[in-house]
């Protein structure tokens, strides 16, 4: 045993010690193993995670704690359960057995992530110390239990990481909901769908039979398209169109049930097969030549441009195409590493395994090369039409300068027809280093709630929607029990807040918004989220802080009546902690 999560003693909703967010007081056991080489541990780390964690301190104990939090935060966030990597470490007593238990404050997720997360850990760290550096078995097991756990998409998981780089305020609701920031600047986000997103605008791309018609009638290139049911129809829509066709749902997301670049009848039979798997009703459109590319567009402004690829394998000279296929997705996983106490999270994942199908076959049938065929080195083949992600497509970032004035104006054009805050455009063109007007292009989709990368827009867009501030002025007073609602009132009125919370109820701008609530952190919550607050004084009981912690991770000013244990609890959350004096009429 070299990391062991002993003990549970208290989880609670909110922040505490200094951690923020939900938390935990755990006892955690950790025994030194002779000759255990924390160099060696992270090398291997290193290069079969991209983790590391390192700490400045002689004790090795708390080094391998150190580490072991560390490696349990990393492994949540790589199946998109975000948490801070923030502890507090409450007590260390050192055991007659040689072991040191350390009794330590952890924020929390999910707790059980984090139970997940503590016996990946354990394993890992017993693999080590037998010598056994491939874990690839335990990382693989770890993320198929935490994967169900995680939120949906990958917007939800780096928008709260990017909120906690930049000290911005966050609560969960749900799996891919949260509100970030507080009272008036709040905002509530699911995935990249913000306050201004317009529900016909959602509507218009949900299907893109509208969004190309919408996009037409403006002028813009839309496509050209036949909607249709029976095989019949389908075939005399290729016909009338011309081949190359595609063929797609035109209400579906993330290429599901897209075939592109059909050129004759026969691979139009087996798309119309597949299709009808998926819809009734679906569209026969044009095919267009040339490279895909995503515009992610937030209050129109251009934030970033991908250029999107289908999959495809490279020779070596060696090994067959069959080979090379099955070995598709053997890329490494690239993981953000973190700064400042930012959680970890997976900005790379493996590439989708890819399977010989009947695209497959199709496709090197056009490139005459069979499953047989040795590529020379260096030689690419085209495995999909389609290059989305999901169909393992690999999506590049292109600089904004070398992108011609034209295309980028047009992309804004198209989200501002379709009325959105945030738009994915999907645009087609031989070359988007000239004007569309010039070689022409087609925009093919324009997604409402497009899913943008660690490093492709997240951050521009989070610091554009919280550029007036994240947080309000929040006061916490803490009382031994609950104050006469005249005195609330009149400390209010002190600091000039507009919004106050009590056990007792809710009131902003002097009226009363709610009943009388179980206790005083629900409605503190519930305050300091609440957009028409602009300055916040919560009142709590000592006992629901110690029962429930704080509503919030930092405060502006922290009054205690009568200073005790519940100070160490809440002190490190406030910079200005006072004593409140409180005179009661008893």
């Amino acid at each position: 045993m070299i990391f062991k999560l002993a003990k549970v003693h208290k989880t609670r909703l909110g922040s505490a010690f200094g951690v923020p967010g939900s938390t935990a007081v755990l006892d955690i056991v950790v025994q030194v193993p002779d000759n255990f080489d924390l160099d060696t541990l992270d090398r291997e780390l290193d290069s079969a995670l991209g983790f590391t964690a390192t700490i400045s301190s002689d004790n090795a104990a708390l080094q391998i704690l150190h580490r072991g939090l560390a490696l349990s935060s990393f492994v949540q966030g790589m199946n998109r359960v975000v948490v801070s990597n923030q502890y507090c470490i409450l007590e260390q007593r050192e055991s007659e057995d040689g072991t040191t238990v350390f009794f330590v404050v952890i924020s929390l997720a999910s707790a059980d992530a984090t139970m997940i997360g503590f016996d990946f850990v354990e394993q890992v760290l017993e693999s080590f110390a037998c010598n056994n550096t491939d874990i690839e078995h335990l990382i693989n097991a770890a993320c198929q239990r935490l994967d169900p756990l995680g939120e949906p998409g990958q917007n939800q998981g780096f928008m709260v990481t990017m909120a906690m780089k930049h000290d911005i305020p966050v609560r969960r609701i749900w799996a891919g909901t949260h509100i970030f920031g507080t009272g008036s600047h709040a905002r509530r986000l699911s995935s990249t769908m913000t306050p201004y997103t317009t529900a016909q605008g959602v509507v218009y791309a949900k299907n893109k039979r509208s969004t190309a018609d919408l996009l037409k009638k403006s002028g813009l290139p839309g496509a050209e398209h036949v909607t249709v049911k029976t095989w019949e129809d389908t075939l005399a829509a290729a016909h009338e169109l011309g081949y190359p066709v595609v063929v797609k749902p035109y209400d579906r997301d993330n290429g599901q049930g897209v075939y592109a670049g059909i050129t004759n009848d026969q691979d139009l039979k087996a798309a119309y097969t597949k299709v009808t798997e998926i819809v009734g009703e679906f569209l026969v459109e044009r095919h267009f030549e040339g490279i895909g590319h995503r515009f992610t567009i937030h209050n129109n402004q251009v934030i970033t441009i991908t250029q999107k690829h289908p999959a495809t394998v490279v020779g070596d000279g060696i090994n067959t195409v069959k080979y090379l296929i099955e070995n598709h997705q053997s890329e490494a996983r690239r993981i953000k590493r973190p700064n400042n106490n930012e959680p970890f999270v997976v900005i790379g994942i493996n590439h989708v395994q890819m399977t010989i199908d009947h695209e497959v076959e199709g496709m090197l049938a056009q490139q005459n090369v069979t499953v047989d065929s040795v590529l020379k080195t260096g030689e690419s083949i085209q495995l999909r039409r389609r290059n989305n992600a999901s169909a393992g497509g690999l999506t590049i970032a292109i600089d904004q300068a070398t992108v011609h004035p034209d295309n980028k104006a047009l992309c804004l054009r198209a989200a501002r027809i379709l009325d959105l805050d945030i738009a994915g455009v999907d645009l087609i063109t031989p070359d988007v280093t000239r004007s569309w007007l010039e070689v022409g292009a087609l925009i093919c989709e324009v997604n409402a709630i497009p899913q943008i990368g660690y490093n492709h827009g997240i951050e521009p867009m989070m610091l554009d929607l919280f550029k007036n501030g994240s947080r309000i002025p929040v006061i916490l007073a803490i009382v031994d029990r609950e104050l006469e609602l005249p005195l609330i009132h009149e400390l209010a009125s002190i600091f000039n807040s507009n919004g106050i919370s009590t056990q007792q109820g809710m009131w902003i701008n002097g009226l009363c918004v709610s009943q009388p609530w179980p206790n005083s952190f629900d409605p503190a919550v519930a305050l300091i989220f609440d957009r028409e607050v602009d300055s916040a004084l919560c009142v709590m009981t000592k006992a629901d802080v110690v029962e429930h912690g704080l509503p919030l991770d930092r405060f502006d000013q922290i009054l205690i009546e009568n200073s005790d244990d519940v100070t160490l609890l809440a002190e490190a959350h406030g910079k200005n902690i006072k004593p409140l004096k409180v005179n009661r009429n008893e």
